[in-house]
């Protein structure tokens, strides 16, 4: 996988970004030595290839104290789920809990931080296993739609799985190619089963650009 992201950003005229919610220390370790654009924690911060990152825009977290206080509460009332503190974000994990009771803790705990942020610039989300609260704002969407006007691109193709990325979907261009991975509602306008099928793809676009080349 990284051998066909670097082989995708080295064609000419083309930029690869991964658009994630995870730290930057993640997305640098995993990814950092290669040619990429990456933001990290749903665009929080974005890094361009060859330099260094650094943040979109000021941000308050002054709630972060009090929302890590009841997510911990609920991570020792619900066993297998723990807490994550980010940078500009905190978020409570349940995908190692007995489905039926993570979907209803989960449920309870998005009531309770949302009456605990009213008038609040942050945000309640769900995900896939998490709940997490993050800077009014601040979401993938806005990361794509400020990449493409950075690079005005002919060709768009966006592809993604979590429900963090419908943001993405409906931000870009509707000529954009969106491409939902997994079952589920989405707004893209197409889907792929898995990510071994998206793979692929993207290994199709690397060998018709070398063609033409």
């Amino acid at each position: 996988l990284l051998a066909l992201l670097r082989d995708l950003a080295s064609l000419p005229g083309t930029a690869v970004a991964v658009v994630s919610g995870r730290p930057r220390e993640f997305l640098e370790a995993w990814l950092g030595a290669l040619p990429l654009y990456l933001v990290a924690e749903h665009g929080a911060f974005v890094k361009e290839p060859g330099g260094g990152w650094r943040q979109f825009y000021p941000i308050d977290t002054g709630w972060k104290t009090a929302v890590k206080r009841v997510m911990e509460e609920y991570a020792l009332r619900t066993p297998g789920s723990y807490v994550e503190e980010k940078e500009t974000a905190v978020v409570w994990h349940y995908r190692n809990v007995e489905p039926e009771v993570g979907e209803q803790a989960a449920q309870r705990l998005v009531e309770a931080l949302s009456g605990l942020l009213q008038g609040a610039p942050a945000i309640v989300v769900r995900g896939s296993k998490v709940v997490e609260v993050r800077p009014a704002g601040v979401n993938k969407g806005a990361a794509a739609k400020w990449l493409i006007e950075q690079l005005r691109p002919d060709f768009v193709l966006v592809a993604g799985d979590d429900a963090t990325d419908e943001d993405m979907f409906r931000e870009v261009p509707g000529e954009a190619y969106t491409v939902k991975v997994g079952r589920g509602d989405t707004a893209a306008r197409f889907y792929v089963p898995t990510y071994k099928r998206l793979r692929e793809l993207l290994h199709s676009l690397r060998k018709a650009a070398a063609t033409s080349a």
